[in-house]
């Protein structure tokens, strides 16, 4: 069953939306282009339903389903190697914050959706940029055309997830809550 769904309509300049942490009442809708935390809406424009292990159903959102319109959709859960969730920051600094996924993460995006938190973009962090537990990582911000940012140690892996260095408001920061993806 997908977790989160990122769709985009191709032939139509429109946002990358995003349907995360689905419930059987509403879910959190999010724009991978943007830094805003989005909003917990019911089913209705966009999803119609709750996704199941075969399909998603969709409104008649122009966004989503325009008469004529061409559309990218790319659902992801968790498995052997990857994880889909969500987790409250709890404001530590010194490693004791961990993120069980069960396998050590090359590959790591974290959103801040709680309300109010400034820099709030989609962070990537990945193993090629000096995500192993070494020290200093770079990443890269999804919503934005900016350069990787670098000189930052936020986040360590370990051998079953990954662990916070900082208590940075939209990464870990006390009570916020985020949502993300890691990949083996």
């Amino acid at each position: 069953v997908p977790q989160m769904i990122w769709y985009k309509r191709r032939d139509a300049t429109d946002y990358w939306g995003v349907g995360v942490n689905f419930t059987n009442s509403d879910f959190r809708f999010l724009q991978l282009n943007s830094d805003s935390s989005g909003s917990t809406i019911s089913y209705t424009a966009r999803f119609k339903s709750k996704p199941t292990s075969s399909s998603f159903e969709i409104g008649q959102d122009s966004n989503i389903n325009g008469t004529g319109g061409d559309y990218i959709a790319m659902l992801f859960a968790s498995t052997d190697v990857s994880a889909v969730g969500s987790y409250t920051g709890d404001g530590t600094n010194n490693g004791s914050h961990e993120i069980t996924c069960g396998f050590t993460p090359r590959f790591i995006l974290i959103k801040c959706v709680t309300s109010g938190v400034n820099f709030s973009h989609w962070r990537v962090w990945d193993s090629l940029n000096g995500l192993d537990g070494s020290g200093i990582e770079k990443y890269l911000k999804l919503n934005s055309d900016g350069a990787e940012v670098d000189g930052y140690d936020y986040i360590d892996t370990t051998a079953t997830g990954f662990k916070f260095n900082t208590n940075f408001g939209p990464v870990n920061g006390n009570g916020n809550e985020m949502i993300y993806y890691a990949h083996a």
